[in-house]
């Protein structure tokens, strides 16, 4: 097991919560994520709502009581269905029925939230879900139900969870909603991949892996760590410094200015945009760089 220190005053061991998603969003989270989402859809407040992986039933004892199906494969109240979501659907089919509301399991890479989430399109036209920080981008965008639109984005407090001992559990997240209904939202789903070229710089991208050895013998100015629970203020000038079982990023500037700009940029910042363990890529440090100074 992996022990880490999750931005909370207690240390917990990753495997032990993260390999079930043995972990529950608190409940005033739960609140406040309801009521955005009334806010934005107010429409909605009559509809019927189910949370597909209810669990000790964070969102579930909110919802109206009438209006309500709770499901988990393992539920923590007797009002909840013992049912995997995957492989349910409700005996009304009408998507215009139901809003799914809740805080799916993640999986590796997200790929369960994902999962969850197209399951949940071919059920509701609207879908309010606390999602890994992945889902800020691309990479899961392009992967979900084409006909929904993201209206809302909302980072969560870290400590936004806790484990069935009681323990706070920190987790970097976003409250979601997206409907297939035509609103007066902008969407802010992002339609095409984002570019991973800025024409004031160069990067070269070390994986870790051997084929990529081959980028440390190019002519970059600076190196700094990419992943991992790193020190981000790291900046490199030799290859020899840059511990090979570690993962990188080189820079390779066209001016003075950008040199300034990227030698001072707060990486670690960047890197916390990822869910569990820190890291970035290429289309972070270009977009970043972009909406700061383009």
């Amino acid at each position: 097991m992996i022990q880490l220190n999750l931005f909370s005053s207690r240390s917990l061991l990753y495997n032990e919560y993260m390999e079930l998603d043995q972990y529950f969003t608190k409940s005033d989270v739960a609140n406040r994520c309801l009521e955005l989402l009334y806010d934005k859809l107010p429409g909605i407040r009559n509809k019927s709502f189910i949370e597909p992986s209810a669990g000790n039933g964070s969102f579930y004892s909110i919802l109206p009581k009438s209006r309500r199906i709770g499901l988990d494969i393992a539920p923590q109240s007797p009002d909840i269905k013992r049912a995997d979501f995957l492989s349910w659907e409700p005996k009304r089919s009408s998507q215009d029925k139901y809003v799914i509301v809740g805080n799916p399991p993640f999986g590796h890479r997200s790929k369960l939230a994902i999962d969850f989430f197209n399951h949940s399109a071919d059920i509701a036209n609207t879908i309010a879900f606390i999602v890994p920080r992945q889902f800020e981008k691309y990479s899961v965008h392009s992967k979900l139900n084409k006909d929904f639109r993201l209206i809302h984005s909302q980072e969560l407090a870290e400590n936004s969870f806790y484990t069935p001992s009681g323990k706070d559990f920190a987790v970097r997240c976003v409250f979601q909603v997206w409907t297939r209904n035509e609103t007066e939202h902008e969407n802010m789903r992002i339609l095409e991949a984002p570019p991973i070229v800025h024409p004031d710089f160069e990067m070269y991208q070390y994986n870790n892996t051997p084929d990529a050895l081959k980028f440390f013998d190019k002519d970059w100015d600076f190196a700094v760590p990419r992943q991992g629970y790193e020190d981000y203020t790291r900046r490199e000038k030799h290859k020899n410094r840059c511990e090979l079982n570690k993962q990188w990023i080189m820079f390779k500037v066209k001016t003075e200015q950008a040199r300034d700009r990227l030698f001072n940029f707060d990486f670690f910042s960047l890197a916390k945009k990822n869910t569990m363990v820190y890291g970035f890529g290429k289309a972070d440090v270009v977009m970043e760089y972009s909406k700061r100074y383009d």
